[in-house]
């Protein structure tokens, strides 16, 4: 639908360039792959969503949805998984390339300063620079965030423990 947008000569030039940019951003490995991502991210979470909204649940059984939740993270953020993932990106998009190392900028050459030693600064490829600056940051995120709901669960269970001590 963007493709005819973007051909279309009575639409507004704006609203062509519009959906010949969003087509062309859509039609990434990185797109691709984010959707795959968050497609297999998403299918866990509404499992365990699911099973949070049970009625009857006690909070030792939240806890260990929780837990589940980040070793299924934790397993994801293998290097070995962002391969797959990057395979079946490649496979569906039928693109090669990371857009990075297809628009890579000139390489910026700062003026060293006298006090300072010149070092070789390593520039990552596009693969590298998606997996650290995308890949890992959305997967990290998601841990520390269920380990955080996993930590006040844990506390409601201890706190709802010493109160059945109690009476």
């Amino acid at each position: 639908a963007l493709q005819i947008i973007a051909s279309d000569t009575s639409e507004k030039p704006s609203t062509r360039s519009e959906a010949s940019g969003l087509f062309n951003s859509i039609d990434s490995l990185e797109m691709c792959f984010l959707a795959l991502l968050w497609n297999d991210i998403l299918e866990r979470s509404n499992k365990v969503s699911k099973s949070l909204q049970s009625v009857n649940i006690e909070l030792g059984t939240i806890a260990e949805l929780y837990r589940s939740l980040v070793t299924y993270l934790e397993d994801i953020r293998k290097v070995g998984t962002f391969d797959h993932f990057e395979s079946k990106a490649v496979e569906t998009s039928g693109e090669q390339n990371y857009a990075y190392d297809i628009k890579r900028k000139r390489k910026r050459k700062r003026k060293v300063q006298f006090d300072e030693v010149k070092e070789n600064e390593g520039e990552l490829s596009g693969r590298d620079r998606f997996r650290v600056t995308v890949f890992n940051v959305i997967i990290d995120r998601l841990i520390a965030d269920l380990q955080t709901r996993d930590l006040q669960t844990r506390d409601l269970q201890t706190r709802d423990l010493q109160t059945r001590d109690l009476q």
